[in-house]
């Protein structure tokens, strides 16, 4: 790791642990979503690693525009295994009193979760030390070492060449800096968030809304982490193309108007303690 542990995207997601992503779910990934949660919990539950982790399911928000996308959604996720339940405007005010009145439905999931990001890369970092693995921080790998023959045999780093057997690449959004024919098949995207100060305790369940354009979710302080708003960024469209993690004006904006546009009441009574971006490598 050339910084400290989780210092990009790995530390600063926004913790939803998600299966009904509507950009890309497909009846075909359900048994890896299950499959991925089944491994996730089975890890916390032999280490005990906190990390927060918080199974109190995940609701998708749905207005005019997208109800007719929720409900066909909700029916494949059904058939596909995964599920999944519609909720009516009355349940969906029962269970989010503050909610806007222009929502008019939505999807709850009930085994979804939310947990958070930096702690388990932390406890996957422990993890790996007790079985063995040797971590090193503020070393960045600067190319690959070869031998005659054009194979590659190990990284350069700032201080020395290190050799092995297997070299596993999990760059994420920095790949093609090393492989730079992938450079035109990852590509940096910049996300942004930010972290209000504690509210009273509304809701356990991880948030969506906009086709997942918004998300958001409560921690155990109080706090609402509410993400998203990526379509704003004027200079790099959809945050694509920069691994800069500075935050934009005209996103952090658009995630203040976006936080009181689907709780109206909280004008006034939300307080920011910090917003920032994290680098994602997209396909």
């Amino acid at each position: 790791e050339r910084q400290v542990l989780a210092p990009g995207a790995s530390g600063r997601g926004g913790g939803l642990r998600l299966k009904g992503a509507t950009d890309a779910f497909a009846p075909q990934i359900v048994p890896h979503l299950l499959a991925n949660q089944h491994l996730l919990e089975n890890f916390l539950q032999s280490t005990g690693a906190d990390v927060k982790y918080v199974r109190g399911g995940s609701l998708y928000i749905a207005f005019e525009d997208d109800w007719t996308f929720t409900q066909d959604q909700v029916q494949q996720m059904c058939s596909a295994g995964l599920a999944a339940e519609l909720w009516n405007g009355t349940q969906l005010r029962s269970a989010l009193p503050k909610l806007t009145p222009k929502a008019v439905g939505g999807r709850f999931i009930e085994s979804d979760a939310q947990l958070s990001p930096p702690q388990l890369t932390l406890a996957f970092a422990q993890a790996a030390r007790q079985a063995g693995a040797e971590l090193r921080t503020h070393l960045a790998v600067h190319g690959f070492v070869r031998n005659k023959h054009g194979q590659i045999t190990g990284v350069q780093t700032q201080d020395e060449a290190i050799s092995a057997r297997y070299l596993i690449l999990a760059t994420n959004a920095y790949t093609g800096r090393l492989w730079p024919r992938l450079e035109s098949v990852v590509t940096p995207t910049r996300g942004q968030a930010l972290l209000t100060a504690p509210l009273p305790k509304s809701f356990d369940f991880a948030c969506a809304a906009n086709y997942d354009m918004q998300y958001w979710r409560q921690t155990r302080s109080g706090q609402i982490l509410f993400g998203g708003c990526r379509r704003l960024e004027v200079e790099n469209g959809f945050g694509r193309g920069t691994d800069s993690t500075e935050t934009t004006p005209e996103v952090q904006d658009g995630l203040k108007g976006a936080l009181l546009s689907l709780f109206p009441e909280w004008r006034g009574a939300i307080k920011l303690e910090r917003s920032w971006a994290g680098t994602m490598g997209f396909t």
